[in-house]
């Protein structure tokens, strides 16, 4: 929760390293069941494995190091046009953002405008 809380002070910070090349990358599956929206490949919070399957979904064999622990325990959500987000091969439900999709140059953080909400999961 608090790195949500930086991330809605200072921006979400662009990757260098992501699977799509420079950009933030986001799930388009919501962490909950929500009506209508039966997409969700795995378990939804707050059952025991749900933060497991996601850091796994997120981060492949690293989502069992310890630094990303803390990585599943709030959700932001975010509103975007669906014409600069860009799907991520080999990860179902996710999607990457540009920087210069979204500001048209490159940048080190981009899309606080974009949060609608920030949500605790623990």
């Amino acid at each position: 929760m608090e790195n949500a809380g930086k991330i809605a002070q200072t921006c979400f910070f662009v990757s260098d390293i992501g699977l799509q090349g420079r950009g933030v990358y986001f799930s388009v599956y919501p962490p909950v069941k929500v009506i209508g929206f039966d997409l969700w490949p795995i378990h939804q919070w707050p059952e025991p494995s749900f933060k497991s399957e996601v850091l796994r979904l997120n981060y492949d064999d690293d989502g069992a190091n310890e630094s990303r622990q803390d990585k599943v325990n709030a959700v932001i959500i975010v509103k975007a046009r669906n014409a600069i987000t860009k799907e991520v091969a080999d990860r179902p439900g996710a999607i990457c953002i540009s920087d210069t999709d979204y500001c048209h140059k490159r940048a080190n953080y981009m899309i606080k405008d974009a949060i609608a909400k920030i949500v605790q999961l623990v």
